[in-house]
């Protein structure tokens, strides 16, 4: 699955920015990941330790991660 690649590269790209600041980023912009019509790959940031990375895959229909 492509999107799976892209989503376990985006994540990966969190985790290093998180080592490297110490903080989660607040936008999907501070990583240059740019969004693919619509589908994705989403950022977003839940609290100061935790996120999600979310494709949508259809109506109602995500493929998604959380750090929880």
């Amino acid at each position: 699955m492509q999107f799976q690649n892209t989503g376990e590269k985006l994540i990966n790209e969190i985790e290093c920015y998180q080592q490297a600041y110490g903080v989660l980023p607040e936008e999907m912009q501070v990583l240059e990941w740019g969004y693919d019509s619509g589908v994705g790959p989403f950022y977003e940031k839940k609290n100061d330790s935790t996120y999600t990375v979310y494709f949508c895959l259809g109506f109602d229909e995500y493929y998604i991660y959380d750090s929880e």
